[in-house]
């Protein structure tokens, strides 16, 4: 009988009793006395167990860890980087956000961070999907909704580059299909109601009906298409719907009211130019009280207290005050009509807007100045503005339902009075400087235009400017001064001659 093997692993004990330890298939075991724990593994034999290994599967009996990572060195690939244990691969991040670009296998495999302040910056991501814009870098399936009604005329998404939040117009997860992405009321399902002659108001009869995106037939239109959905007098005549002027003065309803030819009336074509605004590089007005946001969207003329018949309360239509080219909103004038027989007495008028050519529309966008309910006859024709000398034409126009076209602007219209206009190189424009607007300008004196203009911007300082829709803004660029440059004291003295103070120009009115 061989003597037993005692194994003494570290805090445990066993004697091994077998006869023929290697040869037998059996084996006796007897456990000393004492505590007896689990086994400790030590995988790769250096003596160190393998929970306290720091690198299990590699001899290291020194356990060096130069990094303080956890991992030894024998087993880390980066023995010195803290972050890594594997040398990364760094991508070049062009516009800094924090995420890089390339394919795999293009960037810089290393364990220490390559950037180069201030020429260049890694990273070791590659998922910027736009790495010039460093508002852009994440990409995801999205959907187009421009109607903002959560519904989509995508039947698939398409890849979109955007930041920290999805740019407008987009979704992730629709809510639907869209027929029209252009109005928020419309989806999958569309009502539509017959239009037969189109001019956007649906017959009389109000026949709807319902589809799934398809229209019934070329006369019908879609609900959110229609200035309304019934209330057409004449289904078959666009020009005839309750939404067009009765003023051709041939016996017909045109607007549907039961009423014929109530808008019938007087209409003018005009065109007038102001020497405040005037440019004379451009020969148009500036537009600076629309573009600094100053005009006002209704009428100033009663507030001044020159209201006439006919007048008073007119407001712009919306859109009008936007920006359209050489055609843009100047100010508000009031064009008044004075009879022949008695022209010192206006008879009717109409506030109206000035465009930066000088043509006046009415407040609904027309270029005709409609008087309704005015008979035919000969008029002259007044324009009146709220920091301008008025004007008046010395010839009484034939008026009547054919627009009339009367150019304040030329030589060749003769104005009443003396010198009723300034000619600036062959180009007549309305004086500038009655600030007050009594029909005068004056410089000096009990009711001079002056003063206003220094009492609005303070009443001391003279080199304080002030901002404002105001008369005192003499060539109307959105600012009161009362000296430098652009200044509007300056204008009223040259208004009355430029060198006696004491000189008056009056309006040419009968």
């Amino acid at each position: 009988m061989r003597s037993p093997i005692i194994i003494r692993p570290a805090s445990w004990c066993v004697v091994l009793l077998a006869t023929h330890l290697f040869a037998s298939p059996t084996a006796a075991f007897a456990l000393l006395p004492g505590t007896i724990t689990p086994a400790l593994t030590d995988t790769d034999g250096d003596g160190v167990a393998d929970e306290l290994d720091n690198c299990p599967t590699t001899p290291n009996e020194d356990q060096d860890d130069s990094d303080g990572d956890g991992v030894g060195d024998a087993c880390d690939g980066c023995p010195f980087a803290f972050a890594f244990q594997q040398a990364p691969e760094w991508f070049p991040d062009m516009d800094g956000d924090g995420y890089g670009s390339g394919p795999p296998g293009t960037g810089e495999v290393e364990c220490e961070d390559p950037s180069i302040p201030g020429v260049i910056s890694y990273v070791t991501n590659n998922t910027d999907c736009n790495d010039g814009d460093a508002d852009r870098f994440q990409e995801v399936l999205v959907y187009r909704d421009w109607d903002g009604d959560g519904h989509s005329a995508w039947t698939e998404p398409l890849p979109q580059c955007f930041g920290t939040t999805l740019p407008p117009y987009f979704i992730i997860n629709p809510l639907g299909f869209d027929c029209d992405d252009d109005h928020a009321l419309i989806q999958d399902v569309v009502v539509w109601w017959l239009d037969e002659d189109h001019d956007g108001y649906g017959d009389l009869s109000g026949i709807a009906q319902v589809t799934n995106c398809a229209s019934p037939g070329p006369d019908w239109a879609r609900e959110v298409d229609l200035i309304a959905t019934n209330g057409d007098c004449a289904p078959t005549d666009p020009t005839r719907n309750p939404g067009a002027p009765d003023d051709d003065c041939d016996g017909v309803d045109q607007n549907c009211n039961g009423f014929i030819d109530e808008e019938c009336g007087v209409k003018l074509n005009l065109r007038v130019l102001l020497e405040g605004p005037y440019d004379h590089a451009a020969f148009a007005m500036h537009d600076s009280l629309r573009a600094k946001g100053l005009l006002p969207l209704s009428e100033p003329y009663s507030a001044l207290g020159l209201s006439v018949l006919g007048s008073g309360g007119e407001t712009a239509a919306p859109g009008l005050f936007e920006h359209l080219g050489n055609g843009n909103v100047v100010d508000w004038v009031q064009v008044r009509l004075h009879p022949a027989s008695s022209p010192e007495f206006p008879i009717v008028a109409r506030n109206a807007l000035l465009l930066q050519n000088g043509m006046v529309i009415s407040v609904n966008g027309s270029s005709n100045l409609n008087f309704v309910g005015l008979a035919s006859g000969d008029y002259h024709v007044v324009v009146v503005h709220r920091n301008h000398l008025s004007c008046m034409t010395a010839t009484a126009y034939a008026l009547d339902d054919t627009p009339t076209f009367v150019d304040l602007t030329a030589v060749s219209t003769p104005t009443y009075g003396i010198g009723a206009r300034k000619d600036l190189d062959g180009i007549l424009v309305l004086w500038a400087g009655d600030v007050n607007s009594d029909g005068e300008a004056k410089y000096s004196g009990n009711a001079n235009d002056r003063d206003p203009v220094l009492s609005f911007i303070g009443g001391t300082v003279p080199t304080n400017t002030a901002t404002g829709y105001r008369t005192e803004d003499v060539n109307m660029d959105g600012t009161v001064k009362y000296t430098g440059t652009s200044n509007d004291r300056d204008m009223i003295l040259q208004t009355i001659g430029g060198t006696i103070p004491t000189n008056t120009r009056p309006a040419q009115m009968p």
